[in-house]
């Protein structure tokens, strides 16, 4: 082998592993990536005990594993299909272990910006897409309080 090819060889397998560790370093430090400040925060709301919790996109994904990790931990211990359904509920429909009451109740919440109420605004649970206190809703034209209809 010639001394150039000897040495293209070695240039090409450091940038090789050099990409390999680069790619490696940034899996591995991956929860550096998820942000922990207040710009990132989201409500939070039980729909059982209706307990509010601001959580940053750390504090939710640290929140998400606690709530799979007690749900696997916790299978087989449960009554059944239903049991089997709301394992799933940390994944499929993003629903967390409230701190307050201990059940897999909290989930995304949204904070009216009229009165300050928070409510679930979920379709799929049927739940009220509106506040409560004053209708205020997220997508919908709102009424003018001047405007006749």
């Amino acid at each position: 082998m010639k001394k150039s090819d000897v040495i293209k060889l070695a240039v090409a397998l450091a940038l090789f592993l050099g990409a390999g560790l680069w790619f490696f370093r940034g899996q591995s430090l991956g929860d550096d990536d998820i942000p922990d400040d207040p710009s990132s925060a989201s409500f939070w709301m039980c729909k059982d005990c209706g307990h509010v919790q601001t959580l940053t996109d750390r504090q939710y994904d640290d929140q998400r594993q606690l709530t799979i990790s007690q749900q696997l931990k916790d299978k087989g211990e449960g009554e059944g299909e239903e049991h089997m359904r709301m394992g799933r509920a940390a994944t499929l429909m993003h629903v967390l272990i409230c701190p307050k009451c201990g059940k897999v109740a909290a989930m995304a919440a949204v904070k009216c910006p009229k009165d300050g109420e928070f409510f679930i605004d979920r379709l799929d649970l049927r739940t009220p897409n509106s506040c409560p206190k004053c209708g205020w809703s997220r997508g919908r034209p709102q009424k003018s309080d001047s405007a006749e209809g």
